[in-house]
Parts: structure tokens; C-alpha cells; sequence
């Protein structure tokens, strides 16, 4: 089970900038704690990138976290994207605001990618879901 994630330890965070940072940290709590549903949305790509999305909305603020990955690249890359009604252009943050929303919206969603469960996985059963077999002789 992921650890919660609290005000304190989102107080870390920074982008240089104390409003966006304090708007950034209050939405990942509120993602955090399910106050703001994270809806999948389709993926798609374009002829540099592809991407993953989930979306969300309070108020008059929409969240947008995305997954963007380069088609021939192995890392892909996270954002946080803050649309807010009254702004012309939206705010978008990477680095640790993006890959913390990226982590919440898949806990949100059922669908942590980079959590590691233990199971009563063995060497043969796992050879055998490869279609190979355990000789034993390695």
C-alpha cells in the first residue's frame, strides 16, 4: 500500500513560484484524498510523442496529468497541467508535481504501474507462464 500522502510531505514541492506551488500541492491533496475524481482518458499520439492523460476538475480549475513519452524513447515524461478559467494560458509543472499527480491518478484508479505485489509466484510457475521449461540444470 502506497504511504499517504499529507501536507507535509507535498511541502517539498517547489517551482519557485509560492502561488503555484501552494495551488499545485492543495489539488494533489485533494487528489490524494479522492476530493477530485481522476477520469482516464483515451490515449493518442502524435508523429513525436505519445500520450496517456487522466482528467479532473474543481471548480473553476480543470487537471490535466499527463504522460507524454517519445515514440522511439525508453523514459517517458510527467506534467501536472492547471487550467483555470480566469488565466489565458494553462500552468504546467513537471519534475516531482508531475510524477506525484502521475502516482495518485493511477493509486485513483486501480492501476499502480510501479508497485511491486508479492504472490506465491515460484521459478517454475514463471517459466512456465513463458512457455519454457524448468530443467534445473542453470
Amino acid at each position: 500500500m502506497p504511504r499517504k500522502t499529507t501536507k507535509d510531505s507535498l511541502d517539498k514541492f517547489s517551482c519557485n513560484n509560492p502561488k503555484i506551488d501552494a495551488l499545485a500541492r492543495a489539488l494533489l491533496l485533494k487528489v490524494a484524498n479522492n476530493d477530485i475524481k481522476m477520469i482516464p482518458q483515451s490515449e493518442w499520439e502524435d508523429e513525436e510523442y505519445s500520450y496517456n492523460e487522466y482528467y479532473g476538475a474543481h471548480k473553476d480549475v480543470g487537471i490535466t496529468i499527463q504522460k507524454r513519452k517519445k515514440l522511439r524513447g525508453i523514459n517517458p515524461h510527467y506534467y501536472l497541467i492547471i487550467e483555470i478559467d480566469s488565466e489565458p494560458e494553462p500552468i504546467t509543472l513537471g519534475g516531482r508535481f508531475g510524477g506525484k499527480a502521475w502516482g495518485l491518478a493511477q493509486v485513483q484508479n486501480n492501476n499502480p504501474t510501479n508497485v511491486l505485489k508479492v504472490s506465491d509466484v515460484t521459478i517454475s510457475t514463471l517459466f512456465e507462464s513463458l512457455g519454457m521449461t524448468d530443467s534445473g540444470n542453470d
